[in-house]
């Protein structure tokens, strides 16, 4: 199973990090791990992280590096340290988490972290997504691979159910470590666990299942993914050190002229506050590095409209005010002669979509006719 992962994704890191907290799921998949990489001349790394919210977090903890040592897997405790929210703990918890374990990953040249979430897990997360609103990409789940903090995280038991992994253990007498929190119904997921069941004896919506649409899903994301690329290949032209632009004809290397084209600049810069456009009334502001529009008149000149703020360098044409507005995360650029982007994300970042007649209306990822 590990064998095909690997090939899969072409990883091929002489060490591997590998996240373990002493439960079940993650030292089965530390042995698994170990097994797999050392008869290669390669290495796993265990990382386990003290969070400091029960009493025996620590005795966990230090199971898990008696374990690592009799295997001469090399093992690092990580302390979260500092004060702990009344609220949202289970949030900061994993945030500070993944904060620490991908810190080390970085602090030590390892570039890839991996994590035991399996089956169940993936299950959970659709329905606690489904619970909160998530549309596509949220619904297709955890991915297998994906980058965090800098680092390459992968998750190699998504297809794994949790109890071939303590049968795992069970064969090679190992005992492993239950979370109390696991069992409190003050968490969703845990209400959530205890519901899958149910549903599947009720509706034979089994995690298998689920599962298996959220692959279905993730396809589907994909393929809208792919159409946003050719888009971007056909339609955006990349101009070096200051920003792009779209048009009809951006990627065809054919000429054209400010009246079809908006050229954007990069429009971050340390220190610029704000940046304002000045044509007609039309106001554009960028506060910091979190952009933010406000279009204060749909109208603008037939020609060239210019940027003008300390420190920036920029010059951005508007040629129809029909045109729809779209920020990129901190990158401001406008769709003229009416192209319509078909995905919701360029490059893994999200738009924001502005038109002139609804200035005060976004949209959050997916497809637009």
């Amino acid at each position: 199973m590990l064998r095909e992962f690997f090939e899969k994704y072409q990883i091929g890191d002489a060490a591997v990090a590998a996240g373990v907290s002493g439960g079940a799921d993650s030292l089965a998949l530390l042995f698994q791990l170990d097994a797999f990489l050392r008869p290669q001349g390669r290495r796993v790394i265990a990382l386990t992280v003290d969070h400091g919210l029960r009493p025996e977090s620590r005795d966990e903890a230090e199971y898990v590096a008696k374990l690592a040592a009799e295997r001469q897997i090399e093992h690092h405790i990580l302390i979260w340290e500092g004060e702990k929210p009344e609220k949202g703990i289970e949030e900061a918890a994993r945030t500070a988490r993944y904060g620490l374990l991908c810190g080390w990953c970085r602090d030590n040249g390892v570039g890839t972290l991996a994590v035991a979430h399996h089956l169940l897990d993936q299950a959970e997360t659709f329905f606690m997504r489904l619970q909160r609103g998530s549309g596509l990409n949220g619904l297709c789940g955890m991915a297998p691979l994906s980058e965090k903090n800098g680092v390459r995280l992968i998750r190699p038991f998504l297809q794994v159910h949790p109890e071939r992994l303590k049968e795992f253990l069970r064969e090679h007498g190992v005992s492993w470590a239950e979370d109390p929190s696991n069992r409190c119904d003050d968490y969703l997921r845990v209400r959530v666990r205890k519901f899958l069941p149910q549903l599947a004896a009720a509706l034979d919506i089994t995690p298998e299942r689920i599962a298996d649409t959220m692959s279905v899903l993730a396809r589907s994301r994909d393929c809208l993914e792919e159409q946003a690329a050719q888009f971007v290949d056909r339609h955006v032209r990349w101009y070096e050190k200051a920003g792009f632009s779209v048009s009809r004809s951006a990627g065809s290397g054919a000429g054209v002229s400010p009246a079809s084209e908006a050229v954007v600049a990069a429009a971050v810069v340390d220190g610029v506050a704000a940046v304002t456009m000045v044509a007609d009334g039309v106001a554009v502001v960028a506060a910091s590095v979190v952009a933010a529009v406000g279009i204060a008149d749909a109208s603008v000149a037939d020609g060239v409209a210019a940027v003008a703020a300390a420190s920036v360098v920029a010059a951005v044409g508007i040629a129809d005010a029909s045109g729809v507005f779209v920020i990129v995360s901190t990158v401001v650029f406008a769709d003229c002669g009416g192209i319509s982007p078909l995905s919701g994300s360029m490059r893994r970042m999200r738009w924001r979509i502005w038109r002139p007649s609804q200035r005060n209306s976004t949209t959050s990822p997916g497809c637009r006719a």
